[in-house]
């Protein structure tokens, strides 16, 4: 290795849903081998050193994310899995909800100097896991292509530059409950509009009220905690729980009222499906239990939506 590899992962926006892949640190080849050379039994520095190096490397990294906060990371340290819903939120720019707000493709609103001079609107996304008890899987960035190198997950993304992830390639793995939303820039002309004017109108006014409230929210972030593993197949696992507070922050905010959102849109989904037990129970049977993602985009469910974030009832 003789130049620094990105390291990213895959995020998923908690407002529409889509994915995207964000690359939050490096590994740097001086640095892997200045940690080899502690590794080593002996004098010369082996290969195996230089893996088990990058591997932990890597599991700093990924506990950077903090997946579930603190508790969640002790927990997968103890050796016990990690499932169900996060407080905690990693703040992204999400392609799909500036589209929304700005009604410009991506790639049109980042041609664009004058926003330069703006702030990037930033959407609260949570970091995706395939499988239960797992922190998420690390993608390094060789030859401009994502690849798998550690962790639970496929073995290589397909990306829509500059990084987003279509929803396809995870729709076996990661089965919605409702789809990612489209945003109206993405319809050819001449198309029928699959829903009015007011309705992104509404999503338009909700993203850019979250993401003002976001702007301003100083939320807790958690460090994690130290946890004391006898067992040798769990001191790997452990690593991970502590963060050299001298090499690179924490990521992750933890943010109760999305995590109500996310949860309501949940709920709002179940009680439309109500009607329709059979289709409900055909679709929930997808699911794969464990994995860390959001099955119903909060934007799914707008009017439902709207009512908690302007009363502030989380």
């Amino acid at each position: 290795m003789s130049a620094a590899v990105e390291v990213g992962f895959i995020f998923q926006c908690s407002l529409c849903g889509s994915y995207s892949v964000y690359a939050i640190d490096a590994l740097d080849p001086h640095e892997v081998s200045r940690r080899a050379a502690g590794c080593a039994s002996n004098q010369k520095v082996l290969q195996r050193d230089v893996h088990s190096a990058e591997q932990e490397l890597l599991e700093v990294i990924q506990a950077r994310l903090l997946v579930g906060g603190s508790r969640s990371v002790t927990a997968y340290a103890a050796g016990e899995e990690i499932c169900g819903q996060s407080e905690q939120f990693v703040l992204l720019p999400c392609p799909a909800c500036i589209e929304i707000l700005t009604g410009k493709l991506f790639t049109e609103w980042l041609d664009d100097k004058q926003n330069l001079e703006n702030p990037t609107p930033l959407c609260p996304h949570v970091a995706v896991t395939f499988s239960p008890g797992e922190l998420p899987p690390a993608f390094t960035n060789k030859s401009a292509k994502w690849c798998l190198f550690q962790g639970v997950g496929p073995k290589d993304l397909e990306v829509k530059p500059p990084n987003r992830l279509p929803a396809g390639q995870f729709r076996s793995l990661l089965p919605p409950l409702e789809p990612a939303i489209r945003p109206p820039c993405w319809q050819k002309e001449g198309s029928e509009k699959s829903e009015p004017a007011e309705v992104w109108e509404e999503r338009k006014q909700l993203v850019s009220t979250i993401v003002e409230l976001l702007d301003t929210y100083t939320g807790e972030i958690e460090q994690p905690s130290k946890t004391q593993v006898q067992d040798p197949k769990q001191r790997k696992a452990a690593k991970a729980a502590s963060i050299p507070v001298d090499r690179a922050p924490v990521l992750g905010l933890r943010v109760p009222w999305i995590k109500e959102l996310c949860s309501a849109a949940e709920e709002a989904w179940a009680q439309r499906c109500e009607e329709c037990s059979k289709a409900k129970e055909r679709k929930t049977s997808k699911c794969t239990v464990g994995a860390k993602y959001l099955k119903v985009p909060v934007l799914s469910f707008v009017s439902e939506m709207r009512p908690l974030v302007d009363a502030h009832t989380f």
